[in-house]
């Protein structure tokens, strides 16, 4: 596996978390109001779903070959966007607050 093809599935992974960070949002938005077993089907098709995803890219990028640090680079991903929205959420209330004094 040459150094492309490394940098391609790193920055792979990373944009992986992104998207199953939002991803895990919207699948709760949607079954927050529904029976447990209902949940609990609903969830491991999720999972199913987008691991049979990621392993397909995966395969496509390197022929399958995972590393460790292509979870870290998901892990760093994910806690991003979870960073990244909590800031969004801080500038919001605190632009909400400024508005709310000048009012």
């Amino acid at each position: 596996m040459n150094v492309n093809e490394q940098i391609t599935a790193l920055c792979f992974n990373f944009i992986y978390g992104f998207t199953i960070y939002y991803a895990v949002i919207i699948n709760y938005l949607f079954i927050k109001n529904e029976v447990l077993i209902v949940k609990l089907l609903i969830t491991s098709l999720f999972l199913i779903d987008f691991t049979i995803i990621y392993l397909m890219i995966i395969y496509k990028l390197n022929y399958g070959m995972f590393h460790i640090y292509y979870l870290i680079a998901f892990v760093l991903g994910y806690i991003l966007s979870l960073k990244i929205k909590k800031s969004v959420k801080l500038v919001k209330t605190k632009k909400l607050s400024i508005d709310i004094k000048n009012w």
